[in-house]
């Protein structure tokens, strides 16, 4: 697996803020590079977004154009440019689910630090591989589709055992970890492996109390992903009913940022939650 700082995901972003600087440096608008190449606005607009990846050629047309001469800023354009299409594990399960969700995972797979809000289960990067099978029974009865939804939770994982893990940050309310999901069981072996994460010291994992009463994250479960080196250093993915969607404006992603922290405060101190989870086993 590819690191996240060298990933495609953090390869496509570093090019796109670069080019629009490139640009800004250039005086140049998003409809004098159009108008220049015979483009419709949209493609130089998707460009500078990273919707799209840049072919080689038109990335030396646009260099040229906004001036850029320096032969090894040139070569570290062309080699993200060209990184940015190499093939990732995650493209392996483009067949079998949406785009929105795999462009949830490259981001997950690419960020230097990730912070997730869930209400009602265990996130998904943290779940057992019995624990996740339950949780897929609720949104598909193909077994196929169960079978790969399993295998992408835990090819997910895989980042938690990298040399340079990202720092991750959960805040859980009570209600998650004592649903007893796929049964008693498994429920024990998911927060016992929950526990075990806790101890590293990338893993942050904290929880609301039920005696907390009502609070800012009962209007829903969001995950904040979070950059090295981007022009826009968060991207945000609140969790909705119809699928996954971002948050799209400066002040939306602040918003969830600051709720976040909110969150943190509201929640009991991470140094608690081995004794918390020894609780709920114990009164399970």
């Amino acid at each position: 697996m590819t690191t996240r700082g060298g990933s495609p995901v953090a390869k496509l972003r570093w090019l796109r803020s670069e080019l629009r600087r490139a640009r800004e440096r250039a005086g140049r608008t998003q409809k004098d590079v159009a108008a220049e190449f015979g483009w419709h606005p949209s493609k130089v607009i998707r460009i500078e977004q990273g919707s799209v990846t840049l072919d080689v050629a038109d990335l030396s047309v646009m260099l040229r154009y906004y001036g850029v001469t320096d032969q090894d800023k040139i070569s570290e354009f062309t080699e993200a440019a060209r990184s940015a299409k190499e093939h990732v594990w995650w493209d392996d399960y483009r067949r079998d689910f949406s785009p929105e969700l795999i462009t949830f995972v490259s981001y997950e797979a690419s960020a230097v630090r990730n912070r997730q809000f869930q209400l009602t289960m265990i996130p998904g990067i943290l779940q057992t591989e019995q624990y996740a099978r339950a949780i897929m029974r609720l949104y598909d009865d193909d077994d196929r589709i169960i079978d790969r939804g399993v295998a992408l939770r835990l090819d997910r994982q895989r980042i938690l055992e990298a040399p340079d893990p990202p720092q991750m940050f959960f805040v859980l309310d009570e209600a998650a970890i004592r649903r007893p999901v796929g049964g008693r069981d498994v429920m024990a072996g998911q927060l016992r492996k929950l526990k075990e994460l806790a101890d590293r010291p990338n893993v942050s994992i904290q929880v609301v109390p039920l005696a907390a009463g009502e609070y800012v994250g009962m209007k829903g479960s969001f995950t904040i992903f979070e950059f090295a080196g981007a022009d826009q250093d968060f991207v945000v993915f609140p969790e909705q009913t119809l699928g996954i969607v971002t948050a799209k404006t400066p002040e939306e992603i602040s918003q969830y940022v600051a709720t976040f922290f909110e969150l943190e405060d509201v929640a009991r101190p991470a140094a608690d939650f081995g004794q918390i989870v020894d609780t709920v086993l114990a009164e399970s």
